[in-house]
C-alpha cells in the first residue's frame, strides 16, 4: 500500500481504515473473545516499539521479536515453540493479516473456540476459511474433502488441498466452485501438533527451531535465537507447510463473518464501495463527473478529480500513486524500480 505503508512504518500501524490502525483493529476484535493477558505477537524486531505503542493493555512480554526476517514460516514456528515451551501443548489460535476487515467481530471469536473445540478431540490443524466476497490474486485456496460433522450448525470439513496464489484462470474458476475457499489466515493448533507437522514435512527448519526451544529461558537465549534463526529458510508458510501438507491433515470449518482482505488499495475499495460506482475519500475531495475512484490525502489539502473514473490516489508528503484501480499489484514493479535505482529513502 505504498506510499502510505513503509519500510519504517509499514500499513499494520496506520490509520487506513479509520482512527485506528490496522494492528489496533485487529487486537480490538481478539479481545471480544480473549483476555489481553492471552494474546500474543510474533513480531520482526525493529517493529516491536510500533507494537508495544499500540497494543495497548497487553503486556510488552507477550512480544516474540524476530531477531530478522524470515518470511512467516520462521515468525509462525518461532511462536509456536515459545508457546510450547511455556505452555506445553496447549492450543493456539493463530490469526496473521492484520490487514483485513472482519465487520462481525464476535462471530470472529465464536469461530475460533469452536475450531478449538475441534483440536480438542482430533490431532489437525483447523482452518477457518471462507467463500471470497470478490475475485482477487492476493489469496492462497483451499479445496475442501467431505464433510465430516458440524459443530454449533458450522460445517467441518476435511480438507483436501492448498494452492497459494494460482494464476487468474484457475482462480476464476475457484471462486465459481464450491469446494474451494479463500485462506483467511486463521488456524487453530495444539503446539505439539504443529511441530509434528514441522518435523515431517519441513525437517531442517524443525530442528533449528528446536533448538531455538531448547535455549529459550536460558542465560544462552539471545545468542541462540540471533544464530539459529537466520539460518531458517526465508518462505512463507503457505510455499513452506501448507501445500506440502496432504489430505486429512487439517479440517475446515466454512466461515461467515463479514471477512475482506483489504490489504491493497484494490482490495481495500472493493471493501469500502457500495457497488462500482461510489467514489471512496480520505481528506478534502470534490469530485465532478467522477466515479468509482478511491483517494486518499493528507490533512490541509485539497484535491479536484474531475472527468475520472475507476483511479487510485494515494497522496503523501513525499510520494504521490495515481494508478487505474485494477492496476495496484503493479506497485511492487515500482518498487524495485526504486531499489534498482537507489532510492531507497522511498521505500
Amino acid at each position: 500500500m505504498w506510499p502510505m505503508s513503509r519500510r519504517g512504518f509499514a500499513k499494520q500501524f496506520q490509520p487506513i481504515l479509520g482512527e485506528e490502525s490496522f494492528l489496533e483493529t485487529t487486537i480490538t476484535r481478539v479481545k471480544f473473545g480473549f483476555k489481553p493477558e492471552d494474546i500474543y505477537f510474533a513480531v520482526p524486531k525493529e517493529q516491536v516499539h510500533w507494537v508495544k505503542k499500540q497494543a495497548k493493555g497487553i503486556p510488552p512480554e507477550n512480544i516474540i521479536p524476530e531477531p530478522e526476517r524470515r518470511d512467516n514460516l520462521g515468525a509462525v514456528g518461532l511462536a509456536t515453540v515459545f508457546l510450547d515451551k511455556y505452555f506445553p501443548s496447549s492450543l493456539m489460535a493463530v490469526v496473521w493479516g492484520a490487514d483485513h476487515l472482519v465487520k462481525q467481530p464476535d462471530e470472529f471469536n465464536r469461530l475460533l473456540k469452536l475450531a478449538a473445540r475441534v483440536c480438542q478431540v482430533k490431532d489437525v490443524i483447523c482452518k477457518i476459511d471462507t467463500k471470497p466476497p470478490y475475485i482477487a490474486r492476493t489469496y492462497g485456496w483451499v479445496k475442501l474433502g467431505k464433510l465430516i460433522g458440524r459443530v454449533d450448525h458450522h460445517e467441518v470439513y476435511d480438507f483436501e488441498k492448498f494452492v497459494e496464489k494460482p494464476d487468474l484462470e484457475t482462480i476464476k474458476k475457484y471462486f465459481k466452485d464450491k469446494h474451494y475457499l479463500a485462506q483467511t489466515g486463521y488456524f487453530v493448533w495444539r503446539t505439539s501438533t504443529m511441530i509434528k507437522m514441522l518435523k515431517k514435512y519441513s525437517p531442517k527448519n524443525f530442528r533449528l527451531l528446536m533448538q531455538i526451544r531448547k535455549a529459550l529461558g536460558t542465560k544462552k537465549e539471545n545468542e541462540v535465537l540471533k544464530q539459529v534463526y537466520r539460518k531458517i529458510e526465508k518462505i512463507s508458510f503457505e510455499y513452506g507447510l501448507l501445500e506440502k501438507l496432504p489430505p486429512k491433515s487439517m479440517s475446515v470449518i466454512l466461515a461467515d463473518m463479514g471477512w475482506f482482505d483489504v490489504g491493497t488499495w484494490d482490495l481495500l475499495y472493493e471493501a469500502l464501495a457500495i457497488g462500482q460506482r461510489q467514489n471512496i475519500t480520505r481528506g478534502e475531495v470534490e469530485f465532478i463527473e467522477a466515479k468509482g475512484n478511491l483517494v486518499y490525502l493528507p490533512k490541509n489539502k485539497v484535491a479536484a478529480i474531475i472527468g475520472l473514473d475507476n483511479v487510485v490516489v494515494v497522496d503523501t508528503k513525499d510520494g504521490l500513486l495515481v494508478c487505474r484501480r485494477g492496476k495496484s499489484e503493479n506497485i511492487k514493479k515500482f518498487i524495485e524500480l526504486l531499489k534498482k535505482k537507489g532510492k531507497v529513502e522511498y521505500l
